[in-house]
């Protein structure tokens, strides 16, 4: 499968600690072998064995205080209870099983405003 730039979209959290991928190539993505890594302490997330991801589906995978809590695959997988990405900023990267890089995106670190912002949403949801 050959991933064109608009293939596969990633967005990473820094807050919620979250990476979400989500497959727009139309086709079921096999990601056996597959690897998210994280540039900034360079600690990486391998897929579970026969792990399949759905045309226009996405995952989430949870790092974090409370990440086990999330664990509900196929949707939802847990990487570790340790926080994985830097606040200050970090870059997530995808490789498929033969090394390449499929994806990359880098987070940002959010101003005050928008820190406040998440805060009240997350407080208001319980």
């Amino acid at each position: 499968l050959k991933f064109k730039e608009s293939g596969i979209k990633m967005e990473v959290d820094l807050i919620a600690d979250t990476v979400r991928v989500t497959n727009l190539t139309g086709e079921l993505l096999s990601m056996t072998g597959w690897r998210l890594e994280s540039e900034v302490g360079t600690q990486h997330f391998k897929f579970p064995e026969g792990y399949e991801l759905a045309a226009d589906a996405h995952v989430t995978v949870w790092s974090g205080k409370g990440a086990d809590k999330h664990n509900k695959p196929p949707e939802n997988l847990f990487w570790t209870k340790r926080f994985i990405w830097n606040n200050e900023g970090d870059s997530a990267v995808l490789r498929n099983a033969e090394g390449e890089i499929v994806q990359a995106v880098e987070g940002h670190p959010l101003d005050a405003d928008e820190a406040r912002e998440i805060v009240a949403e997350r407080s208001q949801d319980g």
